[in-house]
């Protein structure tokens, strides 16, 4: 899967791409206080998530199967999506990072 890094020359958007709000630092709480229950990348141990809410599904997977979550997808009701990854800065300050975002559909 391809992800599209938003420029360091950027500001850092929050939630999707109109703006609606999204937290993934909750949404990765709830996710690593939650039993696996997908093996999204095939090799026999389960690292993902799922849950929906009223507006959105959203995907919370461990890349690195250290027990957290490293990367959430959310997509909302209205067909936009967001992806954020989890990095530590060179000082060891956690981010999420918004690595991707669109709108799913027909435009």
């Amino acid at each position: 899967m391809e992800t599209y890094p938003i420029p360091d020359s950027l500001p850092e958007p929050e939630g999707f791409a109109s703006g609606a709000s999204f937290d993934p630092v909750s949404a990765a709480a709830l996710a690593d206080a939650a039993d696996p229950s997908v093996d999204l990348d095939g090799d026999g141990a389960f690292d993902t998530v799922t849950w929906s809410s009223p507006s959105a599904l959203v995907v919370a997977t461990d890349l690195d199967a250290d027990g957290s979550t490293d990367r959430l997808t959310a997509i909302a009701d209205d067909g936009e999506f967001g992806v954020w990854e989890f990095h530590r800065e060179p000082d060891g300050t956690p981010r999420w990072l918004r690595v991707d975002a669109g709108r799913l559909g027909v435009e």
